[in-house]
Order: structure tokens, then sequence, then C-alpha cells
């Protein structure tokens, strides 16, 4: 040791020297030349250049990663293979759950340099992270520190490659790297939190750990095949359904399967341990799962703490757990995946302000505690809508005026008071068509709540699932007298039928088949058949006889039908407002358009005048003639980059449109998600309908 300084600067030397190597001599060397201690925690051949991506993941590794004792069947292929800096980052503290990313910044554009919260947005949407494995192969073992459980991800995608292959797991370096990594964790975390921890952590490895599990050919399969006899098939078929996206697994099937289990013990470190933890285990994450959907989030914690207790006995010895799960005939990984999709959140009105309107919340409401937080139902499985939520903690509302809007008048109401059901001025009612799960009316009846405003909602909502977690968010938060959910879909006719059709995972995109389903979805179309339709005339007045604030449309097209549907009470001044995305109700522009013209036609079309498109003609009309409004574009503030950079149209900004001319101008140019048309009524005498509407002040 005391001649390293004099070894020439070569790689042969360098290689052995390789930080730990030294450790590993100096134990040797004070036990008398005889290491016969447990195997080192972390594995000598990774220090400075020679990392374990470099080398063991790189299609072409480089030929200086070899050299003397350091093959790669060793360093690659053998335990231990976790650096010392992982193995650090992972036994010294708890934040390595989620590597720093917090709720700020979620949407902040892209860099040159490696960002690990950018990964981790990318596994929570569901999006590719194929570009980002050739860097991630690259990187040093302190960036793979940095984030132990972003490395996790890539080593599972590696393996599902591999399996992909038909390579055998005992030759995938990625998948011991990860069977090591998960072990660490289990010892490392405190008893039965780690199973809460990694499914909330928004690393979701599971889907593709579920195909390395039911196609990687595993040598054997581990306990617990017979456990359980009728109870355990009965509970099997019930599983196979939930991890498959179906319904949870009812509670008397999981409870009879646990009481069937005997044997032994299922506590750590217990030599009678009992070969039934795997489906015991499994059991009790589908409880956790079930009353979870129910909305009883404090059971579901207990019931992980369980599974995660019973789940670590099951694992086997130290630098296997991962391994064991795969293994396992029961579907533990699979189960996993599906606790990842969390069935309720708890969101703040004022976080929301701060981070999606991006100014500060009035003191009064943020400093309201739990009265101004409110539960929201999600689905629990991959959907677009319920990944953002549970990802980004905020109400999925793309609508920011209508959002704006309503912090305005709750702002303006707490500092002048209101005692809802007393004070003149301190109601605000809306619709809005097309709510989803209903992520703005609940955000917007929670601000308005909070400060003493009496809301009254009604949400249109056509797809029979998302109505149902609408309803019972409503339910949850006790709101049963504000927020009425309407199951069928806003038309201009009633009790007709129309087909809704989305892509499969995005059914908060859901639109009507004649309103562009073809050209949003083709023939990867899902959907339902048969959904009733009702109108605004007939339904608005029997709900609440007094004008509409606001009216908030996000019909994916049918905006024209909504309003055709409204007529009668836009000829009344009964709408103050409306509030509609261009993007949407494009594709209602582009459906109604006329098919392209033959060449003779097109080339005569040239030489008339342009005329104005019938869409834009009658929804100009709707709005301005009868509904007595000014129209206007709103150009939004593009604080999530959905905007094109070829887009240079200053924002925010609002120009007032004055003709069907200027409103068929804006369909047919170019339009991004935060463009928006704001129709209001204006100079009303007093006594009109809506001439004390909060909506308009």
């Amino acid at each position: 040791l005391a001649t390293m300084p004099l070894f020439p600067s070569h790689r042969a030397y360098h290689g052995y020297w390789r930080g730990g190597e030294a450790a590993l001599v100096l134990a040797v060397v004070a036990g008398g030349g005889v290491a016969v201690a447990a195997p080192p925690a972390a594995s000598a051949c990774w220090d400075g250049d020679f990392t374990f991506t470099r080398c063991c993941l790189a299609e072409a590794a480089p030929m200086d990663c070899w050299s003397g004792a350091f093959t790669r069947e060793r360093c690659c292929l053998t335990h231990p293979v976790l650096s010392d800096a992982v193995v650090k980052a992972v036994s010294g503290a708890d934040d390595h759950w989620m590597c720093g990313c917090g709720l700020q910044d979620l949407w902040k554009g892209g860099s040159d340099e490696w960002d690990w919260c950018a990964v981790r947005r990318s596994t929570m949407l569901s999006w590719d992270i194929s570009p980002m494995y050739s860097k991630f192969v690259y990187l040093d073992e302190r960036a793979l520190a940095a984030c132990p459980m972003g490395a996790l991800l890539f080593m599972v995608a590696a393996t599902v490659s591999k399996t992909t292959q038909g390579v055998p797991p005992s030759s995938m370096p990625a998948l011991l790297w990860a069977d090591e990594l998960v072990s660490l964790l289990l010892a490392n975390t405190g008893a039965g939190t780690w199973l809460e921890k990694w499914t909330g952590s928004g690393w979701n490895v599971f889907l593709m750990l579920s195909h390395v599990r039911q196609h990687a050919a595993f040598a054997g399969k581990s306990e617990g095949d017979s456990c359980g006899g009728a109870e355990g098939r009965e509970f099997r078929g019930y599983a196979g359904e939930m991890v498959a996206g179906g319904a949870p697994v009812p509670l008397p099937v999981s409870s009879a399967l646990l009481a069937v289990l005997g044997g032994g013990s299922c506590a750590q470190g217990d030599a009678r341990v009992s070969p039934c933890c795997a489906p015991r285990a499994l059991a009790l994450m589908a409880m956790a799962d079930a009353v979870g959907i129910q909305g009883r989030a404090e059971d579901r914690k207990a019931y992980l703490k369980l599974a995660g207790d019973t789940l670590a006995a099951s694992m086997g010895s130290k630098g296997t757990a991962l391994i064991s799960m795969l293994r396992s005939t029961w579907p533990i990984v699979d189960a996993m995946d599906r606790l990842f999709q969390v069935p309720e959140v708890e969101l703040s009105v004022s976080d929301a302000v701060r981070r999606a309107l991006h100014r500060q919340p009035a003191s009064f409401i943020e400093q309201s505690g739990p009265l101004e937080r409110f539960k929201m139902r999600i689905f629990p499985r991959r959907e677009i809508v319920s990944d953002m939520v549970r990802y980004a903690r905020l109400p999925f509302c793309g609508m920011r005026p209508f959002m704006s809007l309503v912090d305005i008048i709750a702002t303006s109401a707490g500092k002048r008071g209101c005692r809802s059901g007393v004070d003149g001025g301190c109601s605000f009612s809306f619709v809005e068509g097309g709510p989803h799960i209903g992520d703005c009316t609940l955000w917007a009846v929670a601000a308005l709540d909070v400060v003493g405003l009496y809301p009254f909602a009604a949400g249109y909502e056509p797809l029979p699932d998302a109505s149902t977690l609408f309803r019972e968010s409503v339910q949850a938060n006790n709101w049963e007298g504000k927020v009425v959910v309407v199951p069928r879909a806003l038309a201009a006719k009633d009790d007709e039928k129309v087909t809704m059709a989305y892509f499969p995972g995005h059914n908060g995109e859901g639109t009507t088949v004649r309103a562009s389903s073809e050209a949003h979805c083709g023939q990867n179309c899902a959907g339902y058949e048969q959904i009733p339709t009702v109108t605004l005339d007939s339904s608005w007045p029997a709900l609440r006889p007094a004008p509409m604030d606001m009216l908030k449309l996000s019909v994916n097209g049918e905006e024209l039908n909504s309003l055709r549907g409204a007529r009668a009470l836009l000829s009344r001044r009964q709408v103050c407002s409306t509030v509609l995305h261009v993007l949407k109700a494009q594709r209602g522009w582009a459906d109604a358009a006329p098919k392209q013209p033959s060449e003779p036609a097109a080339a005569e079309a040239k030489s008339l005048p342009s005329r104005v498109h019938a869409f834009a003609t009658e929804l100009w009309e709707l709005l301005s003639s009868i509904g007595g409004m000014e129209v206007s574009l709103h150009l939004g503030i593009d604080h999530t980059n959905q905007v094109r950079k070829t887009d240079t149209r200053p924002r925010p900004s609002t120009r007032q449109l004055h003709s069907p001319a200027e409103l068929d101008e804006v369909f047919s140019g170019q339009a991004a998600a935060h463009d928006f048309l704001v129709a209001r009524q204006v100079g009303l005498a007093q006594g009109a309908p809506c001439a004390d509407s909060l909506a308009l002040r």
C-alpha cells in the first residue's frame, strides 16, 4: 500500500486498485490472511471511469473494463455488483425513494443535462424512456447513487429487453443489479414500510417486472404452489382479474385464503417461516387494494404494512429478493403494479393556485388548513388523467381561464366576507360539459366553499366509469347538495343515443363517433354504445331555476351541439359566460367541413369569394346574436410546454372577435392547448338576469 504512489499511471495498475479492493486487502491482512467474513456489502469493481453501466450494459463494453482479477463474470454476473456509492446512498438515508423530485417545476423544459426528475415524470406518465437509455449507460457511479430508484428503472428496462431476446436470467447483469438493490431496500427500510414507499414513489417498474415474470425462463418455481386449496384457487381467479385492471378481489375471498393458510410464522428471522408467506402477502395486498378503492386510506396503509412484513419474510436470503418475487407463481409484482395506481388523492386549493396559476394564493385560503383540501377519486389503473393527477398532485384542469376566474371570485369574496345563503352575491353556479372525473369542478367547489360562497355545479359526464368516480368524489367530500353529476351526453336534442369512442387509456379524451373519432383514435377506438343525450334547456331549469354564471365546455367536438341544446337559455340571457377549448372545438369544425372537392371544383372555388364555414357561423349566432355575448380569443401562458416553438403569437393576450369570419379563421388556423374562446355578456341593464353575476365582475 505504501508503494501505491510509485506505481506508474497505467490502466492495469489503476484497474487493480479500484475503490473497495484496497479495503478488502486490508481486511485480509488484518485477519491473518484469511477472509472469512460475510460477503462485502459493495463490489470492488466500480470506481472512477469503471462503472457497472458502462462495463456491463453497453452494447460493446470498452476493452479497458477488464484486466487481471476484474472479469465480466466476476464484476457483472456475481454478487455483489452494487458500487460502494449506491450502497451508501440506500443505507445512509431515506430520501432515495423520491430522488429529490418534489412537486415544483413539474413541467420544466428539457435540457442536455441528465435529470432524474424528468425520468420520473416519463415513467409516471407512461412515456417512452428508450431515448434516455443511451445516456444512462454512460453515467458514472455518483450519478447512479444520486437516484438508485431511477437507476433501477433502467436496469429493469434492460432486463425486459434481454428477456424479449431470450437471454436466460443468469446471464443478465441488469437483473442481478436490480435484485441486489431491491434486497438492500428491504434491509434498510423500516419494517413493513418499504412496500408503501416503493409503490408510492412514482418509480413504476412493476409493469415491466410483470413482463419479466411471465416470460423469463427462471429455473424452477418458488414455494407456495399448493397453498390454500380450493380457497387459493378461487383467490387466484379473482387476483388474475385484479392485476389485469379489473375489479378488486372481494374482501371475503382474500380473508378466506388467509384463514386457511397455516403452518409456521411469517416474521422475519423466524426459523419456522411458513412456505405460504407469498400468498399470504398477496392476499394482504389485495385487501389493501380493495379498501383503497373504497376510500379507506388508513386501512390501506395498515394492510400494506402487514403485506410488506409478510412479503419480506418470504424473500429468502439476502440478495435474491427480486428474483424470489419473479420466480413466484403468485403475481406479486403484478399486484405491486396495481397498488402503484393509487385510487384516491387529497388535493389542495392553494397548492393548485400556486403551481397551476403561478400566483400567490390568498393567505386566508392557504391558512384554512383541512378546509381547503378535498378528496378526489381516480382510476386504479393506467389512464391519462389519473396518471397526471397521481404524478402532479394537481387537478387535471387544463382550462386555466376558468381556474383564474374562480380564484379571483373566491379571493374577492374572502376579503369582503360572505355568508352562504344569507348575503346576496354570495353564490356561483356553473355547468361543466365533459368534466370526466371532475377535476375542475371539484377544485372550484372547494375554492368557493372555503371562503363562504355557495357553489352549485352540474357536471354532464357521459362515460359511465368516469361519472361514477366523479360521483364518488362528491360523496367523499359531502358535497351532494352542491354538485350534481348527470351521466348523460350534452347534445342538441333530448333522449337520443350516441356512441362514445376513445383511445384505450385515454378516455379523458373521449368523443362521440360523429365528432372526428376516426381521426382521433382510428382503428384503435374503444368506448361505450348508446349513451343517452340531454339538453341544457330541459335539464338546467330543473336543477337550478336561476341564471348560469358560467358554462364550461370540454366536450371534444360537441361544443356546437351542446350550445344548440341551450338555445332557449341563451335567448333568455340565462347563460352569463361561456368558455371552451379551441383545439377541442376544432374537432367539430373539422367534422362539419365539406368533403374535399374534385380538382375542377377546387379550381372553380379558388376564383369565388371565400365562404365562412357553417360551423363558425352558427356558433357565432348562438353566442353573439342569440346569447348577447362578446366573444374573444384568449391565448394563455404556456406553463406546461405544450405550445410549439413555431407558434410565436404573444401570450398572454386576449383579442375580441367581431364576426363569424374571424371566428372561422380561429378554427382554420393554428391552435394550441392554451387557446380558448371566452364569451361573456356585457353592458347589462339593472335587473337583467346576469346583472349581478360574479362571473362578470
